[in-house]
């Protein structure tokens, strides 16, 4: 899948893998990630399948890079993946995974943890809010903004939701305080 999300970005002009890094984790970090080392692997896999090409590229004073285009055949199997179905995919989150799981740990221990989660969802909510909204010439439709918009939604909504579970936390860490003991493990 990384394939194409990296094809999509190429569909807006030349970048290199750094500049795809920087653009993956700025503005597409609401619906995908990728290590480095996997950006660069994906672009060497979609160039030898002639999807992309690359060059070497030089600036004034600057280091070398290499700068990916797409290809007409990149631009055809770009074009291929937006015309499929579009079915929902399960969701994968292992904050909530760790949340479901961690009834029996004593309160004390998750909310510093819970507290942390809720500050870097502030913070990818401010980064999602700076970014500009303004069609462009490769999303006349503004798109991009509508998934933006519903990403702010969703980091809202999970704001909320950690202040609910640390409130709960919080009020059963002061029984538990009082009552001078700690949940039993099962």
């Amino acid at each position: 899948m990384l394939d194409f999300v990296l094809l999509g970005f190429l569909g807006d002009g030349p970048r290199s893998g750094y500049d795809l890094k920087l653009q993956l984790e700025n503005d597409g970090a609401h619906f995908w990630h990728a290590h480095h080392s996997q950006i660069y692997t994906t672009l060497r896999r979609l160039e030898r399948r002639g999807l992309a090409r690359s060059r070497t590229q030089t600036a004034r004073g600057l280091q070398e890079r290499r700068v990916y285009t797409l290809t007409a055949a990149g631009r055809d199997a770009l074009d291929d993946w937006r015309g499929r179905s579009i079915t929902p995919e399960p969701a994968k989150d292992l904050a909530f995974a760790r949340i479901y799981f961690a009834g029996a740990q004593p309160a004390r221990d998750l909310l510093p943890e819970l507290r942390r989660l809720r500050s870097a969802r502030r913070a990818r909510l401010n980064r999602l809010k700076s970014i500009e909204n303004q069609p462009g010439p490769t999303d006349p439709a503004g798109l991009r903004a509508l998934t933006r918009a519903h990403a702010r939604a969703a980091e809202a909504a999970g704001i909320r939701w950690l202040d609910q579970v640390i409130a709960r936390l919080e009020s059963l860490d002061k029984k538990q305080g009082r009552q001078g003991g700690r949940p039993q493990r099962p």
